[in-house]
């Protein structure tokens, strides 16, 4: 019984080993790995259809915090009638990390490839609320240095970014 526990423990000896050392040793993604998304405020129209269809309501529509300073409010005069038709409000993605499970059905679905996904995957954090990632936010692409992956995947085809 002893020796058959030794024979199978010295097996074991002289095979490869599965694991990693992870923040010293990076094991190679496939080019389909979904991490954290990136959103092209540029190219969102506000139509909403990623947040319809993520299945865990991970996304909710928000206006931007940021407005640009050079942008402000054309006046009217004051006999001028307000337009008949109402302007869409300009939402965009906020997508909360503790509840999404990277499907990639938001990026599916983006009509104007603003929303994509990066091979990123180091999203931990102690709070909650930092799990919660702005427009702002989202539209940062992760840099290198922060040992995150920064490859963008698009409908058309997979794009490498550099800072």
């Amino acid at each position: 019984m002893v020796v058959k526990a030794m024979f199978s423990g010295l097996k074991h000896v002289f095979k490869r080993r599965m694991t990693v050392k992870y923040p010293n040793q990076r094991l190679k993604l496939t080019e389909r790995y979904r991490g954290r998304h990136i959103l092209d405020i540029s190219e969102c129209t506000s139509c909403q259809l990623c947040s319809k269809t993520c299945p865990t309501k991970a996304i909710t529509m928000v206006p931007l915090v940021e407005k640009p300073l050079n942008e402000e409010p054309p006046e009217k005069p004051l006999n001028e009638e307000a337009p008949k038709k109402k302007k869409r409000e300009e939402v965009y993605s906020q997508i909360s990390y503790e509840l999404c499970v990277f499907c990639g059905l938001c990026v599916d679905s983006c009509p104007k490839s603003a929303l994509t996904m990066t091979h990123s995957f180091e999203l931990s954090d102690y709070d909650r609320k930092n799990l919660v990632y702005t427009p702002e936010q989202l539209s940062e692409i992760p840099s290198e240095e922060e040992g995150r992956y920064v490859t963008v995947f698009t409908k058309s085809g997979v794009s490498h970014h550099a800072d």
